[in-house]
């Protein structure tokens, strides 16, 4: 069950998703009732200049998620392409996952070293993918 690249990559995806209510909790703390409307600039998304400023951590989840959906898009297409080439990826997506997890985690306790260090790790696993493609097309 678990030696599936497309496990992971759907684990990974799944992951992603979640990250969302750490910062917006904190906002529906802070703000009660109000954190369900929209803002009166019509921004979509992002905290409202006119609120009160979001916590530290909370500002830094809600950054390590666009972050990690920014990525996604990459190594979601390189993931798949992997697989349909057949090209052996499975310990590249388990790695990126791990590592993503662990990004949003240190990224959102403020923790600088290893969020740089947890970057690093899932980018390389995407640039693993994408050797691995090239090695299988050639």
């Amino acid at each position: 069950m678990f030696a599936n690249d497309l496990f992971w990559l759907t684990l990974t995806t799944a992951m992603t998703a979640l990250f969302w209510p750490v910062y917006i909790f904190e906002r529906m703390f802070r703000l009660g009732t109000g954190a369900l409307g929209y803002a009166p600039n019509g921004d979509r998304g992002g905290f409202n200049p006119k609120e009160t400023k979001p916590a530290p951590w909370a500002a830094r989840a809600q950054a390590a998620h666009m972050n990690a959906i920014e990525n996604l898009v990459v190594f979601g297409i390189l993931g798949v392409t992997a697989h349909q080439v057949g090209a052996s990826v499975l310990l590249a997506t388990q790695i990126y996952f791990v590592a993503r997890l662990l990004h949003f985690a240190v990224y959102t306790a403020g923790i600088p070293g290893i969020r740089t260090l947890a970057f690093a790790v899932g980018n390389l696993a995407q640039l693993s993918v994408a050797w691995s493609i090239v090695r299988a097309l050639s």
